[in-house]
């Protein structure tokens, strides 16, 4: 086994480690020594943990992500701004969808193949299109190319696409 691919598979460990164990209340004075132990080694990990994912990011991203010294709160906030992204990426697509118009040069398969690969990428449980959406795309298609498109709306109907 690599080197790398040691360091990788602790971090992991660590990481989700530190992931599914509560935070710990700080041991009481009179606690004993193996308790102690404990907690010391469960904020090295959570301490680690933090400092692993941070290096992982890009700096563009880090400054947008809340600093926090749990590490299960900052895989959350981690979460939460890919949540964010997710649904611009979705805006941005949408926009693709609805701008792309078939300009009567080039093969129409291209442009076909151009919006079914944009229709791939927005099927996800979370986003639909709705048959008006589809409508709408259709109406991208020129004239010239009616009969196509009635075809190829006739063909998604039996396959169940």
């Amino acid at each position: 086994m690599e080197r790398g691919f040691g360091n990788c598979s602790r971090t992991a460990s660590l990481c989700d480690g530190t992931e599914r164990r509560s935070t710990p209340q700080q041991p009481a004075a009179n606690a004993s020594i193996e308790v102690k132990a404990k907690h010391a080694k469960r904020n090295k990990t959570n301490r680690m943990a933090i400092l692993i994912m941070t290096r992982l990011i890009s700096p563009s991203v880090r400054g947008v992500i809340p600093s926090s010294d749990n590490a299960k709160v900052f895989l959350k906030g981690i979460g939460e701004k890919f949540q964010e992204s997710k649904k611009v990426e979705i805006g941005d697509l949408m926009g693709q969808l609805t701008d792309l118009k078939y300009d009567g040069e080039g093969c129409v398969r291209v442009h076909i193949a151009k919006m079914l690969d944009i229709g791939n990428k927005l099927r996800s449980p979370d986003v639909n299109v709705y048959e008006a959406m589809m409508v709408i795309l259709q109406s991208t298609l020129c004239r010239v190319v009616s009969n196509f498109s009635i075809a190829l709306t006739l063909l998604k109907r039996r396959c169940g696409l």
